[in-house]
């Protein structure tokens, strides 16, 4: 069936990933199936739910904490990161140290560079 939410896209990413973790040994109706989530992922994404193309810095975090369902409190406590330094980048009044930009890119599997402009 189509993916009609963002909550829905969340749960089908998920199943991506987790049937890509066993790729080689899926068989072939997982396969299939798993061919059709990725090409439903992808309508949902092209065609319904276009995320913002070329955000940097602070509005790149903004969008990601938005799509993650975090808070700036949640994202300072879990990257260990003062928050008052998370405040002031989302603000733009302070650029993010090249440790910070470091900790946020694991954390939402992006480059660095996103958050150092």
């Amino acid at each position: 069936m189509p993916i009609r939410s963002r909550t829905q896209l969340r749960l089908a990413s998920q199943l991506v990933d987790e049937l890509s973790d066993r790729l080689d040994s899926l068989t072939a109706g997982e396969r299939a199936y798993f061919d059709v989530l990725c090409d439903l992922i992808k309508h949902y994404e092209d065609t319904i739910y276009k995320p913002p193309r070329y955000l940097v810095g602070a509005e790149a975090l903004k969008f990601l904490l938005e799509q993650n369902h975090l808070t700036q409190a949640d994202l300072a406590r879990e990257r260990g990161m003062p928050r008052l330094h998370l405040s002031a980048f989302l603000a733009g009044t302070k650029e993010l140290s090249k440790g910070n930009a470091l900790k946020l890119a694991e954390r939402f599997r992006v480059s660095p560079a996103l958050f150092l402009v």
